[in-house]
């Protein structure tokens, strides 16, 4: 894979290595990996006869392995480990062909990549920089390409409607907003966000969403962009302070207004 010559960078953090889950028929992403070592070796034979000076190798059969490295990846709140990496310690430990686990590679541009590995080794050590998982994996069969699909539209999502201004009150708490692309199966689903106005701040920022939250009163935009074909999309935010003279009101002919007069009335006595 060649990226950019200048900016850009990417790194496996930028790539989607998935697992196919015959039991909820479903692709899980293994989280937590900080290095992906593939190699590919050849086996030859001797094809000159006995008379020639040189040999003549051909090859007869290639096998690639594969190595995945990184951290555990645990919740804290459950204790449960992250179910891409717990399926890969379950198909270490089957036999036979119950042991072809099918896996998917998606590079930083959306080239995907899918092979049956079967997992040969497994470890787990701990040291003065954290605790480390990794994976041996060899590869069954050959691997499978599959078809680019283009970005051709891109969408903010919000309330499930396409907004065209959203309304937030500066006192709001964030909103979740969801990136929609164009087709549905679009290979390259990478995306990224800028704002006009600096009314809002963007956070939690995940492969189909991220949040916007109030940061001054005023107006201004939020713009997401495809990485694949430049596609836009955008809506305007509209930050208001109405809550803030709500609360005063209360608070001044409420509460803040009857410790007033209370402290007048016992003055006059």
């Amino acid at each position: 894979m060649r990226g950019r010559k200048n900016n850009c960078p990417t790194s496996i953090k930028d790539w989607q290595v998935s697992i196919w889950n015959p039991f909820d028929l479903a692709w899980v992403r293994i989280r937590g990996l900080n290095s992906l070592n593939y190699s590919q070796d050849s086996s030859t034979e001797d094809g000159s006869t006995a008379e020639d000076d040189w040999e003549e190798p051909y090859i007869t059969k290639r096998k690639a392995k594969l190595s995945l490295e990184g951290k555990p990846v645990v919740d804290a709140a459950t204790g449960n480990v992250d179910p891409g990496q717990d399926l890969l310690n379950e198909f270490g430990k089957l036999t036979r062909c119950a042991a072809d686990a099918l896996i998917r590679f998606v590079d930083p541009y959306g080239h995907a990549l899918e092979a049956y590995y079967q997992i040969t080794a497994h470890e787990v050590s701990s040291g003065k920089d954290g605790d480390k998982i990794s994976w041996d994996l060899d590869m069954v069969g050959e691997s499978e390409s599959l078809p680019y699909v283009q970005v051709s539209g891109i969408s903010i999502v919000s309330l499930g409607e396409e907004p065209e201004t959203i309304e937030m009150d500066i006192n709001d708490a964030p909103r979740l907003l969801q990136v929609v692309f164009t087709p549905e199966n679009a290979s390259n689903k990478r995306y990224s966000i800028k704002t006009g106005g600096h009314v809002v701040r963007v956070g939690d920022i995940t492969d189909g969403s991220f949040t916007i939250a109030p940061l001054k009163v005023g107006e201004g935009t939020v713009k997401v962009t495809s990485i694949n074909n430049a596609e836009t999309a955008s809506v305007t935010v509209n930050v208001t302070n109405e809550s803030q003279p709500y609360m005063s009101g209360v608070l001044g002919v409420g509460v803040l207004g009857s410790m007033v007069l209370g402290r007048s009335a016992m003055s006059a006595a």
